[in-house]
């Protein structure tokens, strides 16, 4: 097999963007290679999933070069091998198969930072020649730069996180993707697209918008205490999806499931506005199929709050009371506690809805 140059880039492409398209372009335009080889990741070694299945994330990266009239070529290596694969077995599978050529390998300045905690690292950088693209807010690293000498391109590109799209398409927000991968996204329902829609379909316009600040908030939170994204999310999305039916239906919705409701009579007839947080948690579970325990009790509990209350529980209840729509005063009091301390901005939360609820004359939930 003749010399060639191989160009190889690969990632997660959950979902692809601009950042994908604009490094991979300029890095064809300088190195010039005969060939170039996209790898979709099958399942990352530096995460736990990817949201989109593979095959979508595969489609998604070659709809969004399509218009670029890129050439290049897709290999399923790691889809065929169905488990975790390091970037030293992808170069050694390609140093099999192209035994004569250069291989290239393309990753962005934030990557190239971590480079030393790849697995077998060195055998990386003895089978590709990096090509290294800087991306905006993380600065070239000189003495890894001096150490392994990367290939580097001139040109800056901006920061976009794939994590960031994730979150915004979560609350039907598409301004980071290209038009046509929103259009895939919607049409086959990827990142919860499907449930989301049919959230709003049941809810008010003023309600669905309060659903998606306290998605965003709630996210917020769960990213910087450690919570589960995915749970996180579920929780946020359902928390009232119940919340307009009707007083009537609601409670029959919890007595057909025999959900147990300490002092259920007196609920019924002192605050019965409260029944929605029981009603959303047989909503979430038998109408969109929710059979994670955490997420249900979450839901369950986001207003009345409950004594052994976890992180997620705490994150939903917290961040329904000082979503982006809540303009009171104390929704502004908690917000400037609640990314020092989770449990102090959860008491606090619990003393003012109790405190509005006695000077209210209202029935207090216990």
């Amino acid at each position: 097999m003749e010399n060639q140059s191989i160009l190889v880039f690969g990632g997660s492409f959950d979902p692809p963007h601009k950042y994908h398209k604009e490094i991979l372009k300029y890095s064809i335009k300088k190195i010039k290679p005969s060939k170039t080889i996209i790898f979709t990741t099958y399942h990352s070694p530096l995460k736990e999933g990817h949201l989109a299945p593979y095959p979508h994330r595969k489609k998604m990266f070659k709809i969004l070069i399509k218009k670029e009239k890129i050439n290049c070529i897709f290999d399923d290596f790691e889809f065929k091998r169905g488990k975790k694969t390091y970037t030293y077995q992808i170069g050694r599978y390609l140093k099999k198969k192209y035994p004569k050529s250069t291989l290239y390998f393309l990753m962005g300045s934030d990557s190239f930072e971590n480079i030393e905690k790849w697995k077998r690292y060195k055998e990386v950088l003895k089978i590709f020649k990096i090509i290294l693209a800087k991306r905006k807010g993380y600065p070239i690293n000189l003495t890894k730069i001096k150490k392994y000498k990367p290939i580097i391109l001139e040109k800056e590109f901006i920061n976009v996180s794939s994590t960031e799209i994730r979150e915004k398409i979560m609350t039907l927000n598409f301004s980071l993707i290209d038009k046509d991968i929103k259009n895939y996204i919607l049409k086959n329902k990827l990142y919860f697209t499907g449930i989301i829609l049919s959230i709003k379909k049941i809810l008010s316009p003023k309600r669905f918008k309060h659903t998606l600040s306290v998605i965003k908030t709630s996210l917020e939170l769960a990213k910087h205490y450690g919570a589960d994204l995915k749970k996180t999310f579920l929780a946020a999305l359902l928390h009232d999806c119940a919340k307009e039916i009707p007083i009537k239906k609601q409670i029959e919705l919890i007595k057909k499931e025999k959900i147990k409701i300490k002092k259920f009579d007196e609920v019924i007839k002192n605050a019965p506005q409260i029944l929605h947080q029981w009603a959303s948690f047989i909503y979430a579970k038998k109408k969109f199929k929710i059979n994670d325990k955490d997420v249900l009790l979450a839901i369950s509990r986001h207003t009345t709050a409950h004594k052994n209350m976890k992180l997620l529980d705490k994150i939903i209840y917290v961040a329904d009371f000082i979503s982006d729509d809540r303009e009171f005063y104390e929704a502004k009091v908690v917000r400037k506690l609640v990314f020092r301390d989770i449990d102090l901005a959860f008491q606090k939360t619990k003393e003012f809805k109790t405190k509005y609820i006695k000077e209210k004359g209202e029935y207090l939930y216990e």
